[in-house]
């Protein structure tokens, strides 16, 4: 079974990926958090095959230094970057941590069945 983290401070965005997870049934344990700071602290504590990050959190924990995180505590995670505020510069920026991936929001269901799929192979 896939271990599974979605962090976004938007509960809307991570309460519907934890849902299209479970209704398209796949494999996966899903933990949400909407705070980069919460998530921090299990990081900790879980280990995570696949992490879903926002950039952009607002008045907590960067994404960047998030994801920097996880690639020190747990470097054979794959981290998903996902975003609407996504350039060159700061997809370059992430690329260099050695993210898994950079997406766009919105995410359609389909799109995260297809990537959870990618990633549990």
């Amino acid at each position: 079974m896939l271990k599974v983290a979605i962090v976004d401070d938007d509960i809307n965005i991570t309460v519907l990926m934890k849902s299209v997870i479970k209704v398209y049934k796949l494999n996966c344990d899903v933990d949400t958090c909407n705070s980069s700071a919460e998530f921090i602290a299990k990081l900790e504590k879980e280990v995570y095959d696949f992490v879903i990050l926002d950039l952009n959190f607002y008045g907590d924990v960067a994404g960047f230094d998030v994801a920097l995180k996880i690639k020190e505590l747990q470097p054979s995670c794959k981290v998903v970057i996902l975003s609407s505020l996504i350039d060159i510069e700061r997809e370059s920026k992430v690329r260099e941590i050695g993210v898994y991936k950079v997406l766009e929001k919105p995410l359609l269901p389909r799109e995260l069945q297809q990537l959870i799929l990618e990633v549990n192979v």
